[in-house]
């Protein structure tokens, strides 16, 4: 499967939270040995769209224009995740609380024992999390829940229709630099040790009936080689008790890349946009109608699209605007479970 990551939005606390104030971090998934005829095809679709530099982007599509993409992904067979968060519902005390809290778990559970060099570097990373910037900071969270997001459910609706498609994972994230920013660079290092805890500590599901051979093949590891620090919170696998995800296995294809030259990207941007576009009110029904054909049901009491929050106090948005089309794609997904 090639998972092609965008972003919409600032990732920026508004002065006045008068209305909503969505960013979005949002991912388009594409069956692996289909990807190169369904980019070719997106770019032959595309040609006549509105372009900046030659590169199409999503804001700059109609109603019509998204909708036709829309349709065009789902005869595809792909599929759209997407992390959001309502900055209009934080204050920046309470993100920058939120950041360095989780600045000092990187160097919570080291001792004495612990080299002076593994001391050095985790400070390190401690700071660098701590300097991030708010929308820097916001940008980390929402890309590290989109994966894990991508992971546990994605994963699990792949393998009751083309299990094999799980045995290859290419990950192409749009680059905002070059090099790559700090938070790129950040998020990079960091992601795979919050993967890794949150995999052994809580076991992706799994389906009794179904085939995860190819998975398990690419990307479970002997759970007797772990290191100590590791085996010490790692829970049995629900498949098997010998092995475990390895994190560095599953990211081993993980690249940045310009979105001008990659269309996966530019396919990438259109649905993250359109999605966030929606939960502001800038795109009509005849806009987002159709992701529906591309997002998949979630657990009863969750949302289509992910929305997080960075404070021990969210505010509701049970009753902000985006509450309606979200339950409206949701009534519509793709159920999980294969009939």
């Amino acid at each position: 499967m090639h998972i092609f990551i965008d972003e919409s939005g600032s990732f920026t606390v508004p002065s006045e939270a008068k209305k909503p104030a969505v960013s979005a971090v949002g991912a388009v998934l594409l069956p692996s040995l289909q990807t190169p005829q369904i980019l070719a095809e997106f770019k032959r679709l595309s040609s006549a769209w509105a372009s900046e530099n030659g590169e199409v982007k999503g804001r700059l599509l109609d109603e019509a224009q998204v909708d036709r993409f829309l349709g065009f992904l789902a005869d595809c067979g792909g599929l759209v995740e997407c992390t959001a968060i309502d900055l209009a519902l934080h204050r920046v005390s309470e993100i920058r609380h939120h950041q360095e809290i989780q600045a000092r778990k990187i160097t919570a559970n080291l001792t004495s024992e612990h080299h002076p060099n593994v001391w050095a570097g985790a400070r390190a990373l401690a700071s660098r999390l701590s300097r991030l910037s708010v929308p820097g900071y916001v940008q980390l969270v929402s890309y590290s829940a989109l994966l894990e997001a991508i992971l546990r459910e994605k994963t699990m609706y792949v393998v009751q229709r083309r299990p094999d498609d799980l045995g290859t994972l290419a990950w192409t994230l749009d680059a905002k630099g070059q090099p790559i920013t700090e938070m790129e660079s950040l998020w990079s290092f960091l992601v795979k040790p919050f993967l890794q805890s949150s995999s052994l500590q809580n076991p992706m599901a799994h389906l009794d009936w179904c085939d995860y051979s190819a998975f398990d093949r690419a990307f479970q590891s002997d759970r007797e080689g772990l290191p100590d620090y590791l085996a010490a919170h790692a829970r049995p696998s629900p498949r098997t008790r010998k092995s475990v995800l390895d994190i560095n296995r599953l990211l081993a294809d993980l690249n940045f890349a310009a979105s001008q030259n990659e269309p996966g990207l530019q396919m990438a941007d259109i649905a993250t946009n359109a999605i966030r576009r929606m939960l502001v009110g800038n795109l009509q029904q005849s806009g987002w109608r159709r992701l529906a054909r591309v997002m998949v049901q979630p657990e009863r009491g969750s949302e289509v699209v992910h929305m997080i929050a960075l404070t021990n106090q969210p505010r509701s948005w049970a009753r902000s605007p985006y509450i309606s089309p979200l339950r409206t794609i949701r009534a519509e997904a793709l159920p999980m479970v294969a009939g």
